[in-house]
């Protein structure tokens, strides 16, 4: 057989499998570029969950500071400083609440915190450790705190009573801290959350994915707050490629298919 025979037959051979390898061409291109697409739409919802996140610890951080700066201003008033100087616990209480919209059950109580550690159970621990927070570090402090069955914002402060050390204490609505996730741009298919400790204090998304969500999650301040996030998990490219890879690969498979045809 000559060579040019050979090559006659070569090509023919070529051309009848030319359409079955231009498929399996095109399979692969298809398994690459979905592989892609799937992985550049994970980081996309990663990255759009992130902002979310932060917009939540950065509100989470302006509601707080709002609600103690409001508390301390508060305490500025004469009716506040004038009750707090003849001892009248219940008077001062009664002018705090007045004072900040919103505001639920008010106290005064003195250093020792006598009437919480009697009892702290009923008192609860949250608020109990909201109080002692406060005296310790000598500056407003808010916290999540659960009281007669609800959940509440509670704010405290470090204040004087006839003279003797004491610590007011404010309950406001809890929406004056989870409003701001409610307003934040949560992916489909997420999932974002405010914590305490283990309690989720407010939640958005896919429940689902809470067990694995402190993973990308990020502290608010040293509130003792955090906002938890997580995202679903996204298999890996073929050969572990990368989504850039795997679409470029995609594409020169497409090409190839394109030209064995």
């Amino acid at each position: 057989m000559s060579d040019t025979e050979a090559g006659r037959q070569l090509s023919g051979q070529f051309r009848r499998s030319a359409p079955l390898l231009a498929v399996l061409l095109a399979l692969l291109a298809a398994w690459f570029g979905w592989s892609g697409v799937s992985q550049w739409r994970a980081d996309a919802r990663e990255t759009q969950l992130s902002a979310a996140r932060d917009q939540l610890v950065d509100g989470a951080t302006a509601a707080l500071a709002a609600q103690t700066r409001a508390l301390g201003q508060q305490l500025e008033q004469e009716a506040v400083q004038s009750a707090l100087a003849s001892g009248d616990a219940a008077a001062a209480a009664a002018a705090l609440a007045g004072g900040l919209e919103g505001a639920g059950q008010a106290q005064v109580l003195r250093a020792d915190l006598a009437a919480a550690y009697a009892d702290a159970p009923a008192f609860g621990y949250a608020r109990l450790g909201l109080l002692e927070r406060a005296m310790s570090e000598g500056v407003a402090v808010a916290a999540v705190v659960r009281q007669d069955d609800a959940v509440h914002l509670g704010v405290a402060a470090p204040v004087t009573l006839a003279g003797a050390p004491a610590v007011a204490y404010v309950r406001l609505p809890l929406a004056r801290l989870t409003a701001v996730l409610d307003q934040a741009a949560v992916p489909g298919g997420t999932y974002l959350a405010l914590r305490q400790g283990g309690y989720n204090v407010a939640e958005r998304g896919d429940g689902g994915l809470a067990g694995s969500a402190d993973v990308l999650s990020r502290e608010v301040g040293k509130t003792g707050l955090r906002a938890a996030a997580a995202v679903p998990d996204v298999a890996a490219g073929p050969f572990g490629l990368g989504g850039v890879a795997c679409m470029v690969l995609a594409v020169l498979l497409a090409l190839l298919a394109v030209a064995v045809m």
